[in-house]
């Protein structure tokens, strides 16, 4: 009963939102249920084990573990709390229509939730495989001077793999040939944000994007920051940041 309800934290909360959107890929949440799914296996290693000393111990930590679990999440998901499941509506339907109980072992659960993450892992491979052919067609256009037609296709290739700095910094330069201006300045804020707070290109671009639009406090910092964390290319910023912007690079 243990091993089921350990299971059931991450089967009930975790499969809804595994398999419910097969297309779309958020590589952090997917680390942390695979985090989730580790520590259940070493529960689950513990409560089987033929020491008594150590089953015994990972009991302790099963009851603590299911004791403090507490989630909530959006509309479309449950609350796990102690002693206590409570699923939404719309998810209990869904389970009545397809006649589908909760009657996995804990092995077989640990067996589908490997072969989703070897699914998931093939749809990553697919999904970047289709952003990089994109982005050298991005890359060919912008080159030929065809900025609307090398924005289209940095929108398309960062739709298909969302986990790219250099997707981003493209387009933010692609945006900045086009004086879409807010734009590029929205990239380079999620470069910096998301991904590298270093980013030499994103708080070059970020720059030129202010001070273009007559921002010279904010280009400033951005320049300041740039140089700060790389102190080596001082004169070379400075230099592009006073370039017309067509020069753009």
């Amino acid at each position: 009963l243990l091993l089921y309800q350990l299971c059931s934290v991450l089967t009930m909360a975790e499969q809804e939102s595994l398999f419910e959107s097969r297309n779309v890929v958020q590589d952090e949440e997917f680390d942390n249920f695979m985090l989730k799914v580790q520590e259940v296996r070493k529960l689950m290693d513990g409560l089987t084990s033929n020491d008594k000393s150590v089953a015994g111990e990972a009991l302790k930590l099963v009851d603590n573990y299911l004791g403090t679990t507490e989630k909530t999440f959006n509309e479309d998901s449950l609350k796990v709390k102690t002693n206590k499941t409570v699923i939404n509506q719309k998810a209990f339907d869904n389970m009545k229509k397809e006649g589908q109980q909760e009657t996995q072992s804990p092995e077989d659960f640990m067996k589908s939730c490997e072969a989703d993450a070897k699914r998931r892992a093939e749809e990553r491979r697919l999904q970047k495989e289709a952003s990089n052919t994109l982005k050298k067609r991005a890359i060919a256009a912008f080159n030929d001077g065809e900025y609307v037609k090398a924005l289209s296709f940095y929108n398309k290739a960062i739709d298909e793999f969302r986990c790219s700095t250099h997707l981003y910094n493209s387009r933010a330069l692609t945006c900045l040939k086009l004086k879409l201006y807010k734009k590029t300045i929205e990239d380079c804020d999620l470069v910096l944000r998301c991904f590298d707070e270093k980013s030499f290109k994103a708080l070059l671009y970020k720059a030129k994007a202010h001070k273009a639009l007559g921002e010279e406090e904010e280009a400033d910092k951005c320049v300041q920051q740039a140089i700060k964390n790389h102190p080596k290319s001082k004169d070379v910023i400075c230099e592009y940041i006073n370039e017309n912007p067509t020069d753009d690079k």
